[in-house]
């Protein structure tokens, strides 16, 4: 039976709640069985295009921790990188990565914010978001050209393009 969390609301930046767990909490949430389907979107920030935020930590580095259609989500920034990871559950999300044998990850991005050594560690909240709505479209992107059957086995790789940033 899945753990009920409650939130608690801690002012960060103008205009932005940030979602702060306590440790129990945090500790339900990264359980490897608690999936998409056991997380109160009632209880989450919405941040537009039916993306919920379960756990959001605005310092460094910057975390998120979500729910996205029936997929959990972790973005991370720190460095000069940040990642966006989704798959069946945080705990895997956090855990594993696209090579592992598992396949509880379904879709993984990165990317590089020019700049200063720790630009990303510092992210703004609102870009951080958007990062993770435009992840999550190419995400959906991924999936519209592909047969149900093959969807549902796993990791979809889909070919483009990157311009590298400039050197």
């Amino acid at each position: 039976m899945p753990t009920t969390l409650t939130a608690s609301y801690k002012p960060h930046e103008p205009f932005h709640q940030a979602l702060i767990m306590n440790d129990d909490e945090l500790e339900a949430i990264l359980d490897e069985n608690y999936t998409a389907a056991d997380i109160d979107i009632e209880q989450c920030l919405d941040i537009g295009d039916g993306i919920y935020v379960v756990s959001l930590i605005p310092e460094v580095p910057v975390e998120y921790c979500g729910v996205v259609s029936d997929q959990c989500f972790y973005f991370k920034s720190r460095g000069q990188r940040w990642q966006f990871t989704l798959g069946a559950s945080l705990h895997h999300c956090t855990n594993d990565t696209l090579q592992s044998d598992n396949n509880n990850i379904v879709f993984q991005c990165a990317g590089k914010i020019p700049g200063k050594d720790f630009e990303a560690s510092y992210m703004a909240t609102d870009l951080a978001e958007e990062i993770i709505r435009n992840a999550v479209q190419l995400w959906q992107l991924s999936l519209t050209d592909v047969e149900e059957e093959k969807a549902e086995e796993g990791t979809v790789y889909v070919p483009f393009h990157i311009e590298p940033l400039n050197k």
